[in-house]
């Protein structure tokens, strides 16, 4: 089947996904599962530190959630390298990032499990790798992910659940993989949440991660923590 014929395929999906997909729960019983079949282009992945939908297509992550696991970074990620996860999924990978403004960024932040060293590193495969433009990754998205850290000081359970969003639009990369338009965040602690939707543009640069607050652009989800 034709690139494009997948693209407009997987876009449809997308589209209905979302109320769909069977129950993402994970517990401490249920981590380092994995419902893949090369023939199916989403593929279903639970992990320790965070669990993800991710499209083989797009060769990018639809959903991840996650549950804040370190407040206070414990860990140093010098010397961590993107890889492969154990699980026969066609991702995307270091040639997709080369020369562009595509930042390598994380949807289950690094620093939120660098206090166990093998949850720090399945945030380095590329199952939790999206094409993130650089003044986004190394803006207001890194500044909400340390507003989580510190949420977490003060609350027991602060759970995350972020959907990127592609449509027909979406540019392709000539190396395969495809950019999302932008991100849909949520944050929930105590008997409060945050929603936050973030372009992925270079629209972002300068700004706080506090305007991207948003009562509108939702979404349902059955990924959670």
């Amino acid at each position: 089947m034709k690139k494009s014929t997948q693209l407009i395929l997987t876009l449809a999906v997308i589209g209905t996904a979302w109320f769909t997909f069977s129950s993402f729960t994970t517990s401490v019983k249920k981590v380092e599962e994995v419902t893949t079949n090369p023939e199916q282009d989403i593929q279903s992945v639970y992990l320790a530190a965070y669990s993800v939908n991710y499209s083989q297509v797009l060769e990018q992550p639809l959903e991840v959630a996650y549950i804040v696991n370190c407040p206070v970074p414990e860990l140093d990620r010098k010397g961590k390298y993107w890889k492969s996860s154990p699980y026969d999924i066609k991702t995307s990978d270091n040639k997709d990032y080369i020369n562009n403004v595509w930042d390598r960024g994380h949807l289950a932040p690094a620093a939120s499990f660098a206090c166990n060293e093998d949850q720090f590193n399945q945030t380095f495969y590329w199952l939790n790798s999206t094409l993130q433009h650089a003044d986004l990754n190394r803006g207001p998205w890194k500044e909400v992910e340390q507003f989580e850290r510190d949420l977490a000081k003060v609350f027991d359970t602060v759970r995350v659940t972020i959907r990127c969003d592609f449509d027909k639009f979406s540019e392709v990369l000539e190396t395969g993989a495809t950019v999302p338009n932008a991100y849909r965040r949520h944050i929930e602690f105590g008997d409060k949440d945050i929603w936050l939707y973030f372009p992925n543009d270079s629209t972002v640069k300068g700004k706080d991660w506090s305007d991207f607050k948003t009562a509108l652009r939702r979404f349902e989800t059955r990924l959670t923590r």
